[in-house]
Formats: structure tokens, sequence, C-alpha cells
């Protein structure tokens, strides 16, 4: 049942790594959990994408990131 693919309806996943969307060479499916089909693929990372998003995390720390800053992002991603 799982390894029939209907692709024109799989939605397709990328990485956001530091900013940017990007995708890979190697997919991983995401199956429904109720019917096992594939709902989507999504890109795998690699070394370097972690490596690269861990120090896209440390430069945000460093970022200026006041209080009411923050509460205006989280209103925003309530919105969402």
């Amino acid at each position: 049942m799982g390894d029939m693919v209907n692709t024109a309806s799989v939605k397709q996943y990328g990485l956001y790594v530091d900013g940017e969307w990007s995708e890979t060479k190697k997919e991983m499916n995401v199956l429904d959990k109720y019917t096992q089909e594939t709902a989507a693929k999504v890109s795998v990372a690699e070394k370097h994408h972690v490596d690269q998003a861990v120090q896209g995390a440390k430069q945000a720390l460093k970022a200026s990131f006041s209080p009411y800053t923050r509460y205006e992002v989280l209103m925003k991603v309530v919105e969402l």
C-alpha cells in the first residue's frame, strides 16, 4: 500500500537552514499514519547542513533581541 506514490498530490519540502531554503539529493518519505501512504517528501540533512544550522543559531544568539521585539515575533507566529 505505501509503495504506490501519487506524485501529483505529494508535496516536497526542502531544508530551511540559516534563513534559506535548500533541497538535497537524498529525500525521505513522510507517511500518513492512518493509510501508510506517502503524504510528503522531505530533504534529508547531511552533516554540513547541521553544521551550517548550528553556526546560524550561534550567530542569531549574538543579535540584539529586546523583550518587546520577541513579543512581536511571537504574536506574529500566533497568527499563523
